[in-house]
């Protein structure tokens, strides 16, 4: 996935709770790992939970194809739907992954792909933080518009060189 994509996986509020008691407000298994102070190790990976166990990906899968033209995908456990530098969503048995283009952003598009995250009582979750946000269009457009993605569009000279104001 590319520097303009505004990443973020939708993660059923059922699975959430089953593997943690109740909802929580961040699901480490998004996070970006850190780097340990002073070393370039990298702290280890959390391990991923499967918050779709017992629940089928594959609506996630119908639904998409009404939104997003289906892909080839690279792997055979896995539907794709649209370009993979462009609006993107790869659903897995055990992940539902998606990457909207700032690039070339198309509003209605993400507004469809939140609906059906709402319709399927899904949350979203973004990639980087792991910030657990409820499926409303306009939570997630704030969150687009404070994302690295979207300096990097807007302004990617400034971004690379690092003057970005956070």
């Amino acid at each position: 996935m590319a520097i303009w994509q505004f990443k973020f996986a939708m993660v059923p509020g059922a699975g959430i709770r089953r593997v943690h008691g109740h909802l929580v407000h961040v699901l480490d298994e998004y996070r970006v790992p850190k780097i340990s102070e002073g070393t370039l190790a990298v702290t280890s990976p959390i391990d991923a939970k499967n918050y779709w166990e017992g629940l089928d990906s594959g609506v996630v899968a119908a639904a998409m194809s009404g939104i997003l033209e289906p892909a080839k995908s690279w792997s055979s456990d896995a539907l794709m739907f649209g370009d993979e530098d462009g609006d993107r969503v790869e659903v897995w048995g055990d992940d539902v992954d998606c990457a909207i283009d700032l690039r070339n952003f198309s509003a209605p598009r993400l507004e469809s792909i939140v609906d059906v995250a709402r319709a399927l009582g899904c949350k979203l979750v973004l990639h980087g933080t792991g910030q657990v946000i409820e499926p409303i269009f306009e939570s997630i457009l704030q969150e687009v518009r404070s994302s690295h993605a979207y300096a990097f569009c807007v302004g990617p000279v400034d971004f690379l060189r690092g003057s970005r104001s956070d």
